[in-house]
Order: structure tokens, then C-alpha cells, then sequence
């Protein structure tokens, strides 16, 4: 009897070190795709198509990221996410981030928002 609980317990192990590594070497890689989906779709729902977002090292690598984002009425908004949540957009006049100093910026296509380039810096 005490055999059949040692091997239960052990297939049990087994099955949760199968999902850590499913979740470590699948799904975490994917995490910037899905926070981009997610500042897309927020503005998909406002009816709005952004062409360029920016965002800083410092952001990026925080629970709260700031992006910021210019849309194809060239406007320019601040968008704060939390995990794949958009907590807030505020208005602001123009870009903030320099092109140059800008950790991750990406160009979307305006006709096909799924076409999007995205450029990371390089920081020696």
C-alpha cells in the first residue's frame, strides 16, 4: 500500500516539474507579444489606430508599464498596464521619450494593424 502512495506522490511531482517547464520555456517568451495585444485592443475598442508606441528600459522592466503611444490622428497618449490590464490613458501633447533613448519603439502599419515592426535598443 505504501508503495502505491510513494509512486502516487511521485507521478504527482513529475507532473508539476512537466508544468513549471511548460509555463518557463512557453508561455513566459510570449509576454511581450501579449502586453502589445493588449495596448492594441484597448485601442481597437476606442476606435483608434496607433502607429508608434514608445517606452523606456525603466518602464518596461516595472509591474506598471508606461507606454506611449501616437495614433493615426496624431494624437498622443500615455498608457499605463498592469499585467495585461490597461489601467488608465491620459492625453499629452507630443512624445516625451527621445526616438534615441527609447528602450522598445514600434511602427505599425495603419492599414493592417496586425504589421508591426519593433525595434529594441541596444545599451552597451
Amino acid at each position: 500500500m505504501e508503495f502505491i502512495y510513494v509512486i502516487l506522490i511521485s507521478a504527482m511531482i513529475f507532473v508539476l516539474v512537466i508544468l513549471w517547464l511548460f509555463e518557463f520555456f512557453l508561455v513566459r517568451p510570449h509576454k511581450t507579444s501579449k502586453i502589445l495585444n493588449a495596448l492594441f485592443s484597448h485601442f481597437r475598442e476606442r476606435n483608434e489606430k496607433p502607429v508608434e508606441f514608445r517606452i523606456l528600459e525603466s518602464m518596461a522592466k516595472q509591474s506598471k508599464r508606461r507606454f506611449e503611444v501616437k495614433t493615426i490622428q496624431q494624437k498622443y497618449y500615455t498608457v499605463v498596464i498592469k499585467g495585461l490590464k490597461v489601467l488608465s490613458t491620459d492625453a499629452i501633447g507630443s512624445f516625451t521619450i527621445p526616438e534615441e533613448s527609447s528602450y522598445m519603439r514600434g511602427v505599425i502599419d495603419p492599414i493592417l494593424l496586425d504589421r508591426f515592426e519593433i525595434s529594441f535598443k541596444e545599451f552597451n
